[in-house]
Parts: C-alpha cells; sequence; structure tokens
C-alpha cells in the first residue's frame, strides 16, 4: 500500500463519517493505521473491526490460496518470514499499531470474516479482491456485512477487477486512487 492508498483511506473515513468499518485483510496494519488516524483526528465515535485469516504457517497460507484459486499458489517470501517464525499477520499488526499509539482504535480479529457477528457496516475496506479468483470467491460475503448506504473500498482495482466488481453486483465505482477503487450500491 503506498501514500496515495494510505491517504485515500484516511480521506474517506473523514469525510463519510461511518459510524462502523470494516477491513478484511489487514496484513500487518498499515492502511488499518490510516483508518485509525482518521479516526483519532477526527474523534470519530465508530466501531472499526479489522480481519486477517490467522494462518499458522506459510504451508497453511498455500494451501487455502491454491484452493481459492484452483492452482498451486506458494507465498511470497515476506509472508513465509512472518508465518514460519510461528507469527500470525494480526499478533505482527498488533505491534505495530501499539507502537504508533493507535491500537486503542481498532478491534483485530485473527479469524475469517465470514464468522463476524458484528452485523451491518457503513465503510468496508477489502483488501481481499486481488484478482478474479479471489473476487468471486468474497464478493458475495462482502456485499453481506453491508447495506444499500456503504462505502465500499477495494484494493487492487485494475480495470479488469473493476469490470468484474460491477459485472456481478449493483456496485459501481465512484472514484479510483491509487489502486483503490470506492463503489456504491444502485
Amino acid at each position: 500500500m503506498d501514500e496515495d492508498d494510505s491517504f485515500f483511506l484516511y480521506t474517506s473515513v473523514l469525510f463519510s463519517r461511518p459510524k462502523s468499518i470494516l477491513e478484511i485483510g489487514h496484513y500487518l496494519g498499515k492502511s488499518t493505521a490510516a483508518i485509525c488516524q482518521a479516526i483519532r483526528e477526527s474523534r470519530l465515535v465508530t466501531r472499526f473491526d479489522s480481519y486477517d485469516l490467522p494462518y499458522q504457517s506459510s504451508l497453511e497460507f498455500e494451501e487455502y490460496y491454491s484452493n481459492v484459486h484452483k492452482r498451486e499458489v506458494h507465498a511470497i517470501d515476506a509472508y513465509s518470514r512472518i508465518l514460519d517464525q510461528g507469527n500470525i499477520f494480526t499478533d505482527v499488526a498488533k505491534q505495530n499499531l501499539k507502537a504508533i499509539g493507535l491500537e486503542k482504535f481498532v478491534n483485530l480479529f485473527a479469524m475469517d470474516f465470514r464468522k463476524s457477528e458484528q452485523g451491518s457496516y457503513d465503510l468496508i475496506f477489502a483488501d481481499i479482491l486481488h484478482d478474479a479468483d479471489e473476487i468471486r470467491h468474497n464478493l458475495d460475503d462482502i456485499l453481506n456485512l453491508g447495506h444499500p448506504k456503504t462505502l465500499y473500498l477495494f484494493d487492487d482495482m485494475k480495470a479488469e477487477n473493476i469490470h468484474l466488481v460491477e459485472s456481478l453486483t449493483p456496485l459501481r465505482l465512484i472514484r479510483k486512487i491509487g489502486k483503490i477503487g470506492a463503489f456504491y450500491m444502485v
């Protein structure tokens, strides 16, 4: 995630002032920090829940994504270094957020977002739609956690991913900055 992406997340929270925020795929917490910073600086009263899968090893990561993609997938070195040392992404994200004083603005969960029982959200940021296979695997479940006025922010929205999201759902792109696309339901 680069500065443009982080700033777009930050300003999206500032301007939409959601009462509830869902992040799916916090990894090490960079996007989470951008959202937390907006919450802190605007003194926004909101519930911010962030989920990432609790992989215990790079092998577990590879098995999960090989199943999603129906082909062999290998963890990149950065993931393997974390997972194969006995860490999970959520624990590293917690440490990173604590180091910059933002940990109290988010509820971090090491679990599948599909198991959330928190209801619907006003703003959803999903960093789990990298390609067509992941879009098809996750999109319906993401939409089930929104409502007609939810602002959806999706990472990795290149032209073909935007087209697929719009062809599979009633969502329409309203703005794209960097790799993040903002969608509303029509």
